[in-house]
C-alpha cells in the first residue's frame, strides 16, 4: 500500500521533517556560499550560508530562497578585492 494514511503526529515523521527541511536550506545554502568563494569574499559567502540555514529553519525553505538571492547578489555587486595577486583575500569593503 503505497498510498496509506500518515500518521503526521509521530516522532518519525517530525524527525524526517526537520531533517528535509535542514537538507533543503544547507543545499540553497550553498550557492552564496560558492559563489563567495569564487569571487574572493568567502566571509561574505559563510555569513549568507548561515543566514540561509537560519531562516530557512524559521520560515522553511520559502525563506532560505530570498536571502541566497540577496546574498548572491551582494557578492557579485561587491565583485572581486583589489589586492596585489598574490596576498590572500580579504573581506573588508
Amino acid at each position: 500500500m503505497p498510498f496509506r494514511q500518515v500518521d503526521t503526529t509521530s516522532p518519525a515523521y517530525a524527525t524526517g521533517r526537520v531533517l528535509g527541511l535542514l537538507t533543503a536550506t544547507v543545499v540553497m545554502g550553498l550557492w552564496p556560499l560558492v559563489t563567495g568563494v569564487r569571487k574572493g569574499r568567502p566571509l561574505l559567502g559563510i555569513a549568507g550560508f548561515f543566514a540561509c540555514i537560519a531562516s530557512g529553519l524559521v520560515v522553511a525553505c520559502w525563506g532560505s530562497f530570498p536571502v541566497a538571492v540577496f546574498f548572491s547578489s551582494l557578492i557579485g555587486a561587491v565583485g572581486r578585492p583589489t589586492d596585489r595577486p598574490n596576498s590572500p583575500p580579504r573581506d573588508d569593503w
